[in-house]
């Protein structure tokens, strides 16, 4: 689980920088997307101490709480990215569904500790979802563009 945490924490501190930056630049209008400090300040801190509880003791109510913040946080982050103009684009609702799956995963870690659902789905959400879905656009995004091929109109296949 360390492991995988390790690689979350990648994903938040780059996601932070290229997911708003990659919004912006990728819609059809002039656009800010809103991050606040508060979140940029806090996520990580509750983050790692939900990595340290669940680690410690995964069924503690200590990482349900944490869980259930690092939810809030980072839906709130994710609602100040929302435009809709990601929805035209694959490259970025692609990018946008990753991050809502990693929201998704701790909201259902918090559930698996309070409710008793399976703890997999959490961990589906966090793999298949958030970092699947995270690498897969951002591999095609990069290659695209470091490649000199039109990020704003992609091969068709590259949708599916």
């Amino acid at each position: 689980m360390s492991g995988l945490y390790l690689i979350l924490s990648l994903i938040f501190i780059m996601g932070r920088k290229v997911i708003p930056f990659f919004i912006e630049k990728g819609v059809d209008y002039p656009i800010q997307v809103t991050n606040w400090k508060w979140i940029d300040k806090s996520n990580i801190i509750i983050f790692w101490l939900f990595g340290i509880a669940d680690l410690i003791n995964p069924n503690s109510y200590f990482t349900a709480v944490f869980a259930g913040l690092s939810a809030l946080i980072h839906g709130i982050r994710l609602g100040g990215w929302h435009t809709r103009g990601i929805w035209k684009r694959p490259l970025l609702w692609i990018l946008y569904l990753g991050y809502a799956f990693l929201v998704l995963g701790f909201a259902l870690k918090a559930l698996a500790v309070l409710n008793g659902i399976s703890v997999f789905l959490a961990l589906h959400a966090f793999v298949y979802g958030g970092i699947g879905m995270i690498t897969i656009g951002m591999m095609a995004r990069v290659s695209l563009g470091h490649t000199g091929r039109n990020i704003t109109a992609p091969p068709r296949s590259l949708f599916w």
